[in-house]
């Protein structure tokens, strides 16, 4: 069964949204951060194969840091107690109908990826640690221009913590005349 037409988008959204919650400092646990990245990928990939998309049953729906890098634990643990599918289609009356895994799917989705995918993984996580602080600040620039040019003349940028927690580490302040 081939993918459907807008398979590549929704790979593309899951890409985003899968990146901008990586954490920003890297250091040893680089292998957790590709392994948590692409397991999550793969699930997305799954529910865009079969028209349906991941939901949450809770907010922190996969314990990773007690599977020591192992899908075929990450997927037991996603399937029983961390995500349910839902199809897509939006004019279905079972719209909340939950879709069942089909874990062995999911494991030879998992035993396709080559070693280059988890090496691109790891430069786009590197490359996102790169851009982030960069881009955080460019936006925050942005927003004090946009209020300089609606009068607000007392506005700045504060370091509120420390930017290996995140880079979102700065906060704007304007003072309303």
């Amino acid at each position: 069964m081939s993918p459907p037409k807008n398979a590549k988008r929704n790979t593309t959204r899951v890409r985003q949204s899968i990146l901008a919650a990586q954490p920003t400092v890297c250091g040893d646990n680089m292998s957790d951060l590709v392994f948590n990245m692409l397991a999550r990928a793969v699930l997305q990939l799954y529910a865009a194969k079969h028209n349906c998309k991941v939901k949450r049953k809770r907010r922190k729906a996969v314990k990773v840091k007690t599977m020591n890098n192992n899908f075929e634990s990450y997927v037991q643990n996603a399937v029983t107690d961390g995500f349910r599918l839902e199809k897509n289609e939006s004019n279905s009356p079972n719209k909340a109908e939950s879709i069942i895994f089909d874990n062995n799917e999911l494991l030879s989705m998992w035993q396709e990826l080559s070693d280059l995918t988890l090496k691109k993984a790891g430069i786009l996580i590197k490359m996102q640690n790169a851009m982030q602080p960069v881009l955080e600040n460019f936006v925050l620039y942005d927003r004090i221009v946009y209020l300089k040019e609606k009068g607000v003349v007392k506005c700045k940028f504060k370091k509120i913590f420390d930017e290996k927690l995140s880079p979102r580490c700065l906060a704007l302040i304007a003072y309303k005349s």
